[in-house]
Formats: C-alpha cells, structure tokens, sequence
C-alpha cells in the first residue's frame, strides 16, 4: 500500500453500509465471481468481489450482495451488511 492508501473501514453501496470484519485466507473464502467497481475507487490495489448467489432485494428493487470481499494480499477483508436486509 502507499501512504495514506489503507483499506476503508466501512462501504456504502446499494443504499446500505458494510462494515469490515474477519480476514479469511484465499483458499477458504467461497467462490467469488463478480468484481464491483466503485465511484470513487476505494483504492486501485484491492479488488473488491461477491458471491454470485448471496443476494437480497433492497427497498428499491436493485439486487444487493449481502457481503463484499476486498482482496487484500493473500487473504480477502469480509464487509458484511450492518442492520439485515
């Protein structure tokens, strides 16, 4: 990472806030398919994925991911959803 560069606490996405919890190492995170892109950037060294089938319907109607994985080396950051769908 560079200065001033470090991995966000919290990420607004969907209407919701995901807050940060568990590092779990690569090889036991499940299988991750959809990389999102966000506006502004969190940071263009860490890619941030979902599962493709963890899903639920916000209160607009747009599928949302119940939790985010950021890559962060060798092991991926877990954002789950704070407050429930």
């Amino acid at each position: 990472m560079w200065p001033g560069e470090s991995l966000p606490g919290r990420i607004h996405h969907c209407h919701r806030y995901y807050g940060d919890g568990n590092r779990v190492p690569i090889e036991d995170a499940p299988r991750l398919e959809y990389e999102f892109e966000f506006a502004p950037p969190l940071s263009p060294n860490h890619k941030v994925y979902a599962e493709p089938r963890d899903r639920f319907t916000n209160d607009l109607g747009e599928q949302c991911p119940m939790a985010y994985w950021m890559r962060d080396g060798d092991a991926y950051l877990l954002f789950g959803l704070e407050g429930g769908p």
